[in-house]
């Protein structure tokens, strides 16, 4: 049996060599599945789970039923910031750590949001289509692009990503609002945020973009209700999690005319569906789920999660642990 088993259960990428040489150097052995394992069922039926001291993860399931699987567990470490395929709770009342990899692509998301919420004022879907059938432009064109300068920008999390995202958008001009329960008010006014509660900003916001976590208190935060508030014409862009947006109520609110486009990165369904209309709607811009990606941001998210990896290993807690369990399991290095 491996030395202090580390499985990696699902990532995005083929080569884990740098997984594997922190993971060695902190005297442990990565194991990577043949293939990728993105349902509760084929996580339980991983041969080496019980054995496993850590589980890395991006996408698969980590349910209680898993870690009760998962007998010898310390340490649940995820690819990407949130961790809601983790039953956090389940793991902490086990006494295993859960750990994220916080930051590492918050100016990649936040580019990204921007560049959403940028082609979807500028038009440059409709404009672009015009060239590749060799049109150009009309003066009786049925869109206009919007100007950004004195309109407000809606921020729904005031978190990294958030914040580089507001230091964008007033960089271009943008009044920028934030709602986040977590945040001082002050924090927010001297960095020439408008603090504002959620209702006031979406009735206020000519562009919304959402960089909350998924929790059951999130989840559809907008919503037929919700949408209904907001201004005609508004933009709404999503790179946080798919489940904070109704998007059926979504759609509806765009072919009525009320939202002028959504940029989205995330859904609720992944991988999205072949033939969804979200794939292929005229006012949707649409990315599979790649806003974190970029050269660097790789490098640091794959870093980051094999270095806690590493920290359980050598017996101390994890670099970015997101819960605390009281009493925790212990491994054969654990002081």
């Amino acid at each position: 049996m491996p030395s202090h088993l580390t499985l990696l259960l699902d990532s995005s990428y083929r080569d884990h060599g740098l997984e594997r040489g922190i993971v060695e150097e902190a005297g442990g052995t990565l194991v990577v599945c043949e293939s990728p394992v993105w349902d509760e069922e084929h996580v339980l039926d991983q041969p080496l789970l019980p054995e496993a001291e850590v589980i890395l993860v991006e996408l698969a399931p980590i349910t209680a039923r898993v870690l009760q699987r998962a007998s010898s567990c310390l340490l649940v470490a995820r690819y990407g910031v949130g961790v809601d395929n983790v039953d956090v709770e389940a793991a902490t009342a086990a006494g295993i750590w859960v750990a994220n990899v916080p930051s590492y692509a918050a100016d990649t998301v936040a580019d990204h949001a921007m560049l959403l919420l940028l082609a979807l004022a500028r038009e440059l879907r409709a404009y672009t289509q015009r060239l590749q059938v060799d049109r150009w432009r009309t003066a009786d064109d049925p869109f206009v692009p919007v100007a950004l300068q004195g309109r407000v920008l809606g921020l729904v999390g005031w978190g990294n990503i958030g914040k580089a995202v507001g230091r964008r958008a007033q960089a271009m001009g943008l009044e920028v609002w934030a709602d986040d329960p977590y945040v001082a008010s002050e924090e927010m006014v001297a960095a020439g945020i408008v603090s504002s509660d959620l209702l006031p900003l979406l009735e206020r916001c000519d562009f919304l973009s959402l960089h909350c976590p998924l929790t059951t208190e999130t989840r559809h935060i907008i919503c037929k209700e919700t949408l209904a508030v907001m201004r005609d014409g508004v933009i709404i862009v999503n790179t946080a999690r798919g489940d904070l947006i109704d998007l059926v109520e979504l759609v509806r609110a765009i072919d009525a005319g009320h939202v002028r486009g959504a940029g989205l990165d995330v859904f609720d369904q992944e991988p999205l569906p072949p033939g969804h209309v979200l794939r292929t709607h005229p006012s949707v811009i649409a990315t599979p789920h790649m806003a974190y990606l970029s050269d660097s941001s790789v490098i640091a998210l794959r870093t980051g999660v094999a270095r806690n990896a590493a920290a359980v290993l050598r017996g101390l807690p994890p670099i970015h642990a997101v819960n605390a369990p009281a009493e925790r399991r212990t491994g054969t290095n654990s002081p």
